[in-house]
Formats: structure tokens, C-alpha cells, sequence
């Protein structure tokens, strides 16, 4: 076989070389392969640190980098890459999302990659929501999003009926349908196979201001 060339990113996010080099087979007819990494910063002093582990080492790093990337694909991540990714509605500078009587969306998040899905709300205002709207999208062809869960999040959740793979996972016993004024809650949702997922909510009468947290793991 012919020899070949492969990347890897070290412990310091920089790409690194390595060369897969024909050692020829076994007794048994198995191929074996060698590997030899490509740097001139390998010298004598990188080797002598890698071999106790007491000093900054390029193979040491290129050996960590590996590993990490390993772990990841293990754990389902794919690769480099964060395991999560957070979001809010504040902005910067902050600002609450202003809530009335005509449907308001409140976020719109994208899922894709991900499983789970946790949100906070805060009623940052004095006037209950009379309504919440869970909404979802599964192509991003699609310009509009499906309503879910337009009632009650605990008769429509897996908390109370034991299914696990229902887009409502938990609440926290608080209705987001009818959140108080300077009330929080907080809803669990699976989101895979998901695109897209959109919050929606009005009050009856009135404006108030809502602001949301949220964080999605793969």
C-alpha cells in the first residue's frame, strides 16, 4: 500500500500532520502501518518532556487533541465542537421581548444538531400570559412553524404520561399558558428531528415584557 497523510487538531487548535507509513504485513498476512507525526517542532526536548509528562510537549498536545476528538464522536458530539450552546432574549443591550394581545413571538430557536432543549421564562412585567404556544418546524424550506402544545403543558408532557419522547419532557409544575406577573417557570422539551422551535404568547388585556433563557445539548 501506499503511504498517506492524515489531520488532527492539537491541544492548541492548530492543525497537525500525520503520516500513515506501510511497515509491510505480519507473519499472517496483516498489513501493518505505521505512524509518524509531521513537525519540525518534534525534536529531542519535545520527546523527553512527552515521556514523563512534566513539560510542554507538541506530541503530548497532538496526543490530547486526538483523544478529545475521540471522546466527542464516543459521546455522540461528532467531533470538535461544543456538547451545548446557550441563548437569550436580552440582546445587548438588554431588552425584553414586550408582550400584548396580538400573538408575539418570543424565541425562535434553532434545534438542529441537538436532542434537548431547557427554557426559562420570566414574566418581567405585572400582567399574566393568557396564552403560550410551543410551535415547531421539521424543514427550514417551511415558512411558518406547527403549533404543539397550545394548552396545558403538564397534560401534554411526558411528566405525566410517562413518555419519554414527547416534546414536553417536564415543567416545573408553573404554567407558562397562564404565567403570573414577576413569575418564572421552565418547560424541558426533545427537540431532535426538530429544525426549528418557536415560542408564542399573548395577554388578555394590556402589554407586559417577557424574557427567556435557554440552553440545548446534544
Amino acid at each position: 500500500m501506499a503511504d498517506f497523510d492524515y489531520s488532527i487538531i492539537d491541544g492548541s487548535s492548530i492543525e497537525r500532520k500525520i503520516r500513515g507509513e506501510d511497515l509491510g504485513t505480519d507473519g499472517g498476512g496483516v498489513q501493518i502501518i505505521g505512524h509518524k507525526f509531521k513537525s519540525d517542532e518534534i525534536g529531542a526536548v519535545a520527546d523527553a518532556a512527552a515521556t514523563d509528562g512534566t513539560g510542554s510537549s507538541t506530541v503530548v498536545a497532538l496526543l490530547k487533541g486526538a483523544l478529545r476528538e475521540l471522546i466527542s464522536i464516543a459521546a455522540g458530539g461528532g467531533g470538535s465542537g461544543s456538547s451545548y450552546v446557550e441563548g437569550d432574549t436580552l440582546g445587548n443591550p438588554p431588552s425584553a421581548v414586550s408582550i400584548g394581545t396580538t400573538e408575539t413571538t418570543l424565541a425562535t430557536i434553532d434545534c438542529r444538531g441537538y436532542k434537548r432543549l431547557g427554557i426559562i421564562v420570566q414574566n418581567a412585567g405585572a400582567v399574566a400570559l393568557n396564552s403560550f404556544v410551543t410551535k415547531v418546524r421539521y424543514h427550514s424550506a417551511f415558512n411558518f412553524h406547527f403549533p404543539e402544545v397550545t394548552g396545558s403543558y403538564d397534560t401534554g408532557s411526558s411528566n405525566s404520561t410517562g413518555n419519554a419522547t414527547v416534546l414536553i419532557r417536564k415543567t416545573n409544575g408553573t404554567a407558562p399558558e397562564t404565567l403570573a406577573g414577576a413569575a418564572y417557570t421552565w418547560i424541558r422539551l426533545n427537540v431532535e428531528a426538530v429544525e426549528s422551535i418557536e415560542f408564542t404568547t399573548t395577554v388578555a388585556a394590556g402589554t407586559t415584557d417577557l424574557n427567556a433563557w435557554w440552553i440545548l445539548e446534544k
